[in-house]
């Protein structure tokens, strides 16, 4: 879009800060995308498998290129960066237009406020799905990354079972965990579905054709060998594999103890606490550093015990309501 010209100082400035603020995001995607394919390339297995595993997979169901892992996840990250940034422009031009279209200046104050409106609302840098619910980018990324890492994972160990001749593998049990994977974990499948008595891996746990339970998952895949088992662990496998493929709810535990529910439960609620006083610091921060006042709370650590502290506080009053001492 090209902008007039400006009739005053106010409106120059304006502009000039506009233009300024969209290089440093493009400077910053550049910076980004160099620093994810050294992220990516560092953290992802060597997925060996052979053209025979590659292809039986495929027959099975399997929707994951375990070939192109790498290049896939950064494509997918950089594009949804890219996407955010490009919105976030398009959405400054369309607050100077609707300003314009007003009669109002479109002011350095104004232009600067919307911005940090939208950067600390989350939604200037965020994926948005299909439903309408939006991801920051930087756990989306993050959420991606971990995906694509445990789905390599799981391919490199399927593609080793199927190359060795081995059909059957098994999920460890991780507790506590989600009911999703409680219900799933702790069983013996059949890659190929053709040994009787195991359900077919990609039938069940990978019936969406990616191997992995779900987005965000850990669980992994190994190949079954009953001679690295004793013969309790051996039974209690047969044992779970053939339990009812139910979710946990309400008084039925099929697959957890209501103790490791609650615990799952617990550290998912500080994991959301964290990232909100995590959220919450970076924000507190950049407002003192913008007006040049010294913090009352330097560190995180600080911050956090500031903000857990007893309300009606004078620590709660500063960590929660900091804004009113700006």
């Amino acid at each position: 879009m090209i902008f007039k010209a400006a009739n005053n100082k106010s409106e120059e400035s304006a502009y000039g800060y506009k233009n300024v603020f969209l290089k440093r995001v493009d400077k910053a995607l550049v910076e980004f995308k160099k620093s994810a394919k050294r992220f990516i390339n560092g953290m992802f297995p060597e997925v060996d498998y052979s053209d025979k595993a590659a292809s039986l997979l495929k027959s099975y169901g399997a929707v994951f290129d375990a070939a192109n892992v790498k290049v896939t996840t950064y494509i997918q990250i950089v594009t949804a960066l890219t996407s955010s940034a490009e919105q976030l422009r398009d959405s400054i031009n369309d607050f100077i237009n609707n300003t314009e279209k007003r009669g109002e200046t479109v002011t350095i104050g104004k232009l600067r406020q919307y911005v940090t409106d939208k950067l600390t609302e989350g939604g200037a840098f965020a994926v948005e799905y299909s439903s309408g619910a939006k991801m920051p980018v930087g756990k989306y990324a993050a959420m991606l990354s971990t995906t694509s890492r445990v789905e390599a994972q799981n391919v490199s160990f399927l593609c080793k079972a199927i190359d060795e001749d081995i059909d059957l593998v098994e999920i460890p049990v991780f507790t506590p965990t989600c009911d999703l994977c409680a219900m799933y974990q702790g069983r013996i499948y059949s890659i190929s579905g053709k040994t009787a008595g195991y359900p077919k891996l990609y039938d069940t746990v990978f019936k969406r054709g990616y191997s992995t339970i779900h987005p965000n998952c850990r669980h992994i895949v190994v190949p079954y060998k009953p001679q690295f088992h004793t013969a309790a662990e051996r039974a209690r496998l047969e044992e779970g594999t053939r339990r009812p493929f139910k979710q946990d709810s309400g008084n039925s535990h099929f697959n957890q103890l209501q103790s490791q529910r609650d615990e799952y439960a617990r550290g998912q609620m500080m994991m959301r606490q964290y990232n909100r006083e995590l959220n919450e610091f970076g924000e507190f921060q950049q407002a003192y550093k913008e007006k040049g006042i010294e913090p009352p709370y330097k560190t995180i650590g600080s911050f956090r015990r500031a903000f857990r502290s007893k309300e009606g506080s004078n620590a709660y009053a500063k960590s929660h309501y900091w804004r009113k001492y700006l």
